[in-house]
Order: structure tokens, then C-alpha cells, then sequence
């Protein structure tokens, strides 16, 4: 079988073992997977212990929270590694899986290639919760129990602002793969070739990267696809190692922390970046027009593809900036 390489990233998660392990109990051939995971905790027990895996299955770094490194740090370290893969799947240590997820994807996968010569597997999964007694809860707050996708992007939607969700939609009952226009990153799946071809950039920022990322990979040949069948569940509703207050979602956003003031320079750097990129100033084999070919696809205005003086400043409320001030949430 084909070995998969399961990048996963994990900020002060609680539940990263069970993410692990579910991820190898719910694999129909476990033994073709392996696993690089960035760990990032306050305090060194805090620390999954994931020594039930074989250590021939896993590259496991852990840091403190000393430094602000950022997401894409994290995600560009998973690929760090010196043995060959067939497969990545770019995922998150706070998911669960479904059955046989594997098969699954590849066969996704399969029927994606029949459609384009270069193709990934993403899409939004059904989110899950914790209850208070650390068993699960699959009917979650959202109401979301089907896998997601944004078939367009709307035109309203200002690129590095937030998510394109007004046009975010279920998945039609079919047995094919759907085309997407916007890759969602807990959980994309592609041939080993892709991390070459799209390396992680870690000038890039939480929230930018997504539409960074898929504005770069459609520029390169990439297309995206997603599939009505249940690959993973998000949890979106989190809740970190030391605490008792409810399950929230403002720490998990920007994954700041201790760092507020090195993660919102960190972010105006990315929107900057970000909007070179739409202006075809960034990659010499992304120019401009093919930001506007990306645009005339998937329905995204073509309004900020041109430079603007100060991206990161253009008078929008930006994605996480209700937490901008607000104390972290820390075990200690």
C-alpha cells in the first residue's frame, strides 16, 4: 500500500493523543501511516504522550511557549522529514476520523485525477465537541453532521479578512467528487509532489494562509476537490490543558497567547504578503493574470488584486480581532 505522511499540528491541544490514536484505530491499513506532529505546550508534561506508536511511525517535536512561531511554522516543520512518502495529509491534532478514512480518501483522490491531472482532496467535516465527562458529542451546537465545501467564493469576500463562508454549502448526495474553490486546511489531502510544488510558507499568517495557499496551488495547476463522504470531524469548541471554564473558541483563533504583540506584527507582515500575491508581485510564475483566472473560476472579486498601500490596514475588522487584548487562557 501506499505510505501516507500525516502532518499534524497541535497548539496547547488537550485530546492530541486520542487525535493520534483515533487516527490509527479508524485506519484500514494503520501500518502505511506515519506521523510528524509539532507539539507546542506551556509546560513539558503538558505534552502528548504518544508512545504507543512505534517510533518508525512518528517524528514528535515539542516546543515551549517561550517564542511565537505561528501556524505555518508548525505546518512547514511537519514536512521536515528524511524518508519518502507516496501521500500527505495536512490535518490538525484536534480531529477525529472516520472509518476506513483512508481507503476512503485514495479513492477520492482517484476519481479527482479522472478530472484533472493535479488534484487534492479538502473539505470542512462535521464538527464534535467534548462533554464534560471527556466522552463525545456528535451533534454539536453548529448542526453541521455533513461534510461542507464552497462550490464559488463570493464576491464580498475580502481575502485574508476571514473565512468565504456565505457561500459555504453541503455537499450534494453523489458518489463523484465535487470541484471546491477554496482549500480548507484541517484536512487536505495530495500526492507527496504537492509539498514540493507548494511549500509551506511561514511568512504567512493565521488567517491568510487558507486563500494564500489555494490562490498558489490553482496558479500551479492544482485543482480541489471534495467528497460527500465523511473523512474526519472537527472539533471545533475547544477546550485547553488546565481548564475549567467552558469550551470556547478564542484562544484556538489566534494562537497568540503570550505573544499578542509578535502575532499581530506577524499579521499585518502576512496581509501585506498576502495582497503582493493577488497583485501578481509575489512569485514570478503567479503573475496577475493568473490571480484573475483564479478569480473569473471561483467568483472571488478581483476588487484586491490590485496593490494596496497598506493591506493590513484598509479599515475592515480583521479575522480574531475581538481577542486582540484579551488575557490568555493558560494552565499556570
Amino acid at each position: 500500500m501506499a505510505k501516507i505522511l500525516v502532518s499534524m499540528i497541535a497548539y496547547r491541544e488537550r485530546y492530541l493523543a486520542e487525535s493520534v490514536r483515533d487516527c490509527v484505530s479508524k485506519a484500514a491499513n494503520p501500518q502505511d501511516l506515519v506521523f510528524s506532529i509539532v507539539s507546542e505546550q506551556s509546560k513539558p508534561e503538558l505534552h502528548a504522550d504518544l508512545s504507543f506508536l512505534p517510533t518508525s511511525q512518528i517524528v514528535y517535536r515539542k516546543y515551549d511557549l517561550s517564542e511565537f512561531r505561528g501556524i505555518m511554522w508548525s505546518r512547514a516543520k511537519t514536512t521536515d522529514v528524511d524518508f519518502e512518502y507516496d501521500y500527505i495529509l495536512y490535518t490538525c491534532g484536534h480531529n477525529m476520523f472516520a472509518q476506513d478514512w483512508d481507503l476512503k480518501v485514495l479513492d477520492a483522490l482517484k476519481k479527482a485525477e479522472t478530472k484533472a491531472e493535479k488534484a487534492l482532496i479538502t473539505s470542512s467535516g462535521p464538527e464534535f465537541e467534548y462533554n464534560s465527562d471527556e466522552t463525545l458529542n456528535f451533534e454539536p451546537r453548529s448542526g453541521r453532521t455533513v461534510n461542507k465545501y464552497r462550490p464559488r467564493i463570493p464576491s464580498d469576500y475580502v481575502p485574508g479578512y476571514g473565512f468565504p463562508n456565505s457561500l459555504q454549502a453541503e455537499l450534494p448526495n453523489t458518489e463523484d467528487v465535487v470541484e471546491d474553490a477554496y482549500m480548507q486546511w484541517s484536512f487536505v489531502f495530495a500526492p507527496s509532489n504537492y509539498v514540493k510544488e507548494v511549500p509551506i510558507d511561514i511568512k504567512m499568517g493565521y488567517h491568510g494562509e487558507e486563500i494564500y495557499l489555494s490562490v498558489i496551488s490553482w496558479a500551479r495547476g492544482w485543482r480541489f476537490f471534495a467528497t460527500p463522504e465523511i473523512l474526519y470531524y472537527h472539533d471545533t469548541y475547544k477546550q485547553y490543558p488546565g481548564e475549567e471554564a467552558p469550551t470556547r473558541m478564542n484562544t484556538h483563533r489566534p494562537w497568540i497567547d503570550l505573544h499578542q504583540k509578535s502575532f499581530w506584527e506577524h499579521s499585518d507582515h502576512a496581509l501585506r504578503r498576502l495582497n503582493l500575491l493577488l497583485s501578481g508581485e509575489l512569485h514570478e510564475d503567479v503573475p496577475l493574470q493568473k490571480v484573475l483566472d483564479f478569480c473569473k473560476a471561483t467568483g472571488m472579486s478581483t476588487e484586491y488584486c490590485k496593490k494596496f498601500e497598506d493591506y493590513s490596514n484598509i479599515g475592515l475588522e480583521r479575522h480574531a480581532e475581538g481577542f486582540r487584548n484579551m488575557q490568555p487562557y493558560l494552565d499556570d
